[in-house]
């Protein structure tokens, strides 16, 4: 499963070029996940999420990942409403929440970048919080989002290891699942 789900263009974040942008994220602006089914989730994740979410392993049998899944078919997600608000009182996954920031690998190291969606519509000059201080130097809003994304990459490092764990103990079976709705559509979710 791709990391970089909902990106259109991944930028590492340049305090000369990009000094000016500023991050006016909406409230509850969603919409850029409306198309996804599912997202990756972390084990830390696993209570809050499946109050709301069925979680399931996906990937392949040495390399599986739990996802929440948001819908049946490609490309719905239920939990994204129209106005682009996510479903009023349910959990928001963390791979969902650093949009449109992320940690790319810079190279072959193990370093990492910060990086930004260049093409979400909420980045602009003018209105919203600033990334960078007139100074040059981080601003809080960046601060809290590459601790957030620290954080997520370390839950996420977690997560593969307590996966490859259960594969290690045969714990994980591949499934293919029927559903069937109250209309009568049948759908197949396979390899999960």
């Amino acid at each position: 499963m791709s990391q970089l789900m909902f990106y259109e263009n991944v930028t590492p974040l340049n305090r000369d070029q990009h000094r000016a942008l500023r991050l006016n994220k909406s409230n509850g602006d969603y919409g850029f996940a409306a198309g996804a089914n599912l997202a990756p989730v972390a084990a830390v994740e696993f209570a809050p999420a499946s109050a709301d979410y069925p979680i399931l392993f996906s990937g392949t049998e040495t390399d599986p990942a739990p996802v929440a899944l948001f819908g049946l078919s490609q490309g719905g997600n239920l939990f994204v409403e129209r106005d682009g608000q996510w479903a009023p009182g349910c959990y928001v996954p963390a791979f969902v929440r650093r949009y449109p920031f992320v940690l790319a690998r810079t190279g072959q190291s193990d370093g990492y970048t910060v990086c930004i969606d260049d093409r979400y519509k909420g980045f602009g000059e003018t209105e919203g919080e600033a990334l960078f201080t007139d100074d040059g130097t981080d601003s809080p809003l960046l601060r809290d989002s590459i601790i957030f994304l620290q954080g997520f990459l370390t839950e996420m490092e977690r997560t593969t290891a307590f996966a490859k764990r259960l594969c290690e103990l045969g714990l994980l079976v591949t499934r293919d699942m029927q559903l069937t709705d109250a209309k009568g559509k049948t759908t197949t979710l396979r390899g999960f």
